[in-house]
């Protein structure tokens, strides 16, 4: 939702993704504040927040005609 309405709004030109790979560098350590919100889960599977950035991100280069 937030990566439409960026693309809606017209003035936001750049965003940053953080957490992509937090998960794997701390050892998925459960108590880590940040280890559930990682893009990448155990065994380096791509999390549903992942999927679902990537899927937009096809979306958008479709509407872009590249």
């Amino acid at each position: 939702k937030a990566m439409s309405n960026m693309e809606e709004w017209g003035f936001v030109w750049l965003a940053f993704i953080w957490n992509f790979n937090y998960g794997p560098q701390a050892g998925y350590d459960i108590t880590n504040d940040n280890v559930p919100y990682s893009l990448i889960g155990p065994g380096f599977k791509f999390r549903p927040a992942y999927d679902a950035i990537r899927d937009w991100q096809q979306d958008y280069l479709a509407r872009a005609g590249q």
